[in-house]
């Protein structure tokens, strides 16, 4: 979630890591990152309909969970996200350590080495998805390590949307 005040100009940023366990009024108890999906399988209607109603809900539990109003909310896919950070010219981030892993599966390549990068949109999926190794070659990553780096890429990107540069590629963004 990310506080954004106009007045004093800051962003205030909290990552619930995914295997936390909510226990919210009014709601079954599960770890935060069953929520979304459970609420869309709920939902009737088209995909987009489903959507909408799953993040309504979504915004709902958290805000009973942290006990603050959230008066907006989205939803990004990966392409999406890959998108928005190319269309900022990449994010200029530490990356933290060295991350390799490979699924064939889905088509997952990652391959980067740690030290401070611009990273275009298919490296920052990486950069902020990387948790373990699958050929030993570097070390796993928990849940606060992956905050820190979404937390980190997070903030470039609202550093960049503040800047000139940020605000001609806004219709991009939007898009």
């Amino acid at each position: 979630a990310v506080k954004m005040n106009s007045k004093t100009k800051t962003a205030t940023l909290v990552s619930i890591p995914r295997d936390t366990y909510i226990q919210a009024e009014g709601y079954k108890s599960a770890k935060a990152n069953s929520y979304y999906s459970a609420f869309y399988r709920q939902a009737e209607g088209d995909k987009q309909e489903r959507a909408a109603h799953a993040l309504q809900e979504v915004k709902e539990l958290y805000a009973a969970y942290l006990d603050i109003p959230i008066d907006y909310a989205m939803t990004i896919d990966f392409e999406g996200f890959r998108q928005v950070i190319d269309a900022l010219g990449g994010v200029d981030v530490y990356v933290d350590m060295d991350m390799k892993y490979v699924d064939k599966a889905d088509g997952t390549n990652i391959n980067l080495e740690q030290g401070q990068q611009v990273l275009n949109g298919e490296q920052a999926l990486d950069f902020i998805r990387y948790r373990k190794s699958n050929n030993g070659e570097t070390k796993p990553s928990n849940d606060f390590e992956r905050n820190q780096r979404q937390k980190a890429v997070l903030m470039e990107v609202i550093h960049r949307l503040k800047s000139l540069r940020g605000l001609t590629k806004l219709d991009d963004i939007v898009s």
